[in-house]
């Protein structure tokens, strides 16, 4: 009776037996029906690049880009991005290093570094008083152009000094100094007022339309010198940053990569 009655469990069982879930082996454990694993992970990759690239489009696409200064507005790229002394100015950060006779450049306040003082948008950082010397400030992710109106503002701070200024024009050529004065802007940064020049490239017999990177101010001999701060491009040439453009090609890189293999692969089958 037992034996019966364990036959009719087992037949029992066995008629109503639940489907139970195998484990599959590792390399069938993230297949995909219809799709091969290795054109899936492109596939995904793929999607992931242009997420991140939509993404950094929409970020740029609502950052303001637009800096104002007084009654000037500036993309956020358009200053200065290196300064050099010419020769022979010698850069100081003590008035006792001063030797008269010897074209320098004045560094204020003590201790701020040459590239800090004149470079940049941030024109309370520092400044450079011109004592009979001349800097090059020169613009490396953009250029400045002859366009409508000003193309070019020079900042300096303190009393408004007049300075002179040349436009490079390729190698170790520039155009003539032209004599600008300057006039307070109506703004201050970090408790310093803040004055300005505007430049108009016309001013030196330049073609519409032509670019330039680099720009020469030196001290107006019949006064003491300006502190200078710096420089912004109004009519100004954007440059892509490098790592943009390189996301940019990596990603279209991906889709279209993805995209041939899989072409290849139904020309296969």
């Amino acid at each position: 009776m037992r034996r019966a009655e364990g036959g009719s469990q087992r037949r029992l069982s066995r008629s109503f037996a639940l489907p139970c879930r195998t484990r599959r082996p590792h390399s069938e454990r993230d297949f995909h029906p219809g799709i091969n694993n290795r054109s899936y992970g492109m596939h995904k990759s793929s999607i992931i690049a242009i997420a991140g690239l939509v993404a950094m489009l929409s970020a740029a696409a609502f950052a303001d880009p637009h800096i104002t200064k007084g009654p000037y507005t500036f993309e956020d790229n358009a200053f200065a991005d290196r300064a050099e002394p010419v020769d022979p100015t010698v850069v100081v950060n003590d008035p006792d290093d001063l030797v008269p006779g010897q074209p320098s450049i004045l560094l204020v306040p003590a201790g701020v570094g040459f590239q800090q003082a004149l470079t940049g948008s941030d024109l309370s950082k520092g400044g450079g008083l011109v004592y009979g010397g001349a800097v090059e400030l020169i613009f490396e992710d953009n250029a400045f152009f002859n366009g409508d109106g000003p193309d070019l503002v020079l900042f300096e701070s303190g009393t408004p000094e007049p300075f002179q200024v040349a436009i490079g024009l390729g190698g170790d050529e520039f155009t003539a100094y032209e004599f600008y004065d300057t006039k307070s802007l109506g703004f201050s940064e970090g408790g310093i007022g803040i004055n300005g020049a505007a430049i108009d490239l016309n001013d030196f017999g330049l073609d519409a339309g032509a670019w330039f990177t680099r720009v020469r101010v030196k001290e107006d001999p019949s006064d003491e010198g300006p502190v200078l701060r710096g420089a912004g491009a109004l009519n100004s040439g954007v440059v892509p940053e490098p790592i943009s453009m390189a996301f940019m090609a990596s990603a279209f890189a991906g889709v279209v990569g993805w995209r041939l293999r899989r072409r290849a692969r139904r020309r296969d089958t």
